[in-house]
């Protein structure tokens, strides 16, 4: 990502299309983003209707904003999930956390590690991390609002597809409740998977359940038991957008619609369908 230096993970999948198969963690500043490198049809700036917000390293109630149209974001990106493939009802972070250091026996910091370059690091080492190296395919990344995921281009819109994104330039977030190339319905079904959450977690997709962070006295929630991810969709169920939610073992939809657009969701992006 030209924007920050971050490198990620990319595969081309069974859909076709060139995924990246780990986690947004892009950190937002007051600068915003321009349409040289982002995936958005004008600069996001102060000046835009819906600004861009710093992102911040942890989510106290001091920081609680019931707005269902502003653009805070978390960084959780210096975690690792343990095990990615735990996630029963009893596998679970809580609620209420301000960051995933107070989830130890879930999530690791990486500390001084570095990054492996495997790309089946996990699978043949079976862990997620070493002494030395960690899997970057299960960093927990940053969680952000809809109106930041889609770079203050979703709004208030209750229909059709935000015009833009936080995704690098020539990327774009998956749609979301339909069967179209570059959706969560198409990916699952191009792998036949309906609730085997043990397969999207895996190879190839690598997805995390990182939680959620609400905009009440929750906080940072179920972080290890339950994963979302924003696609571009807006829904007409009011102030949500539809998101892939997979959670504990056998239970994943791709087009979940009751999670308010003030929460933070991870971010998956795809290479732009229309290039």
């Amino acid at each position: 990502d030209l924007r920050d230096g971050k490198y990620y993970w990319v595969a081309k999948l069974a859909d076709g299309n060139c995924w990246m198969t780990q986690n947004l963690a892009l950190d937002i500043t007051k600068d915003g983003l321009t349409p040289e490198l982002s995936d958005i049809t004008e600069p996001w700036n102060s000046q835009s209707e819906y600004p861009p917000e710093e992102t911040k390293q942890e989510m106290l109630m001091s920081d609680i904003d019931s707005s269902f149209i502003t653009t805070r974001s978390w960084s959780m990106n210096r975690y690792v999930i343990i095990d990615p493939n735990d996630g029963s009802a009893e596998y679970t972070c809580g609620t209420s956390k301000s960051s995933l250091a107070e989830c130890p026996e879930y999530f690791m910091e990486v500390g001084n590690r570095r990054p492996s370059n495997q790309p089946n690091f996990y699978s043949e080492n079976g862990s997620t991390y070493t002494d030395n190296e960690y899997d970057a395919h299960y960093l927990a990344g940053n969680l952000y609002q809809w109106n930041a995921a889609t770079a203050g281009t979703g709004g208030t819109i209750t229909e059709g597809e935000a015009a833009g994104s936080i995704c690098p330039k020539g990327w774009q977030l998956p749609t979301s409740g339909n069967n179209a190339s570059g959706s969560f319905e198409s990916l699952l079904s191009a792998y036949n998977i309906t609730n085997e959450v043990d397969k999207i977690v895996n190879a190839p997709f690598h997805f995390v359940k990182s939680g959620v962070v609400y905009q009440n006295d929750k906080l940072i929630s179920y972080s290890g038991r339950l994963g979302l991810y924003w696609s571009s969709t807006a829904s007409d169920v009011a102030n949500c957008a539809l998101e892939l939610q997979f959670l504990d073992k056998a239970q994943i939809n791709p087009a979940y619609n009751q999670e308010g657009r003030r929460n933070g969701a991870s971010v998956r992006c795809l290479l732009n369908t229309a290039e």
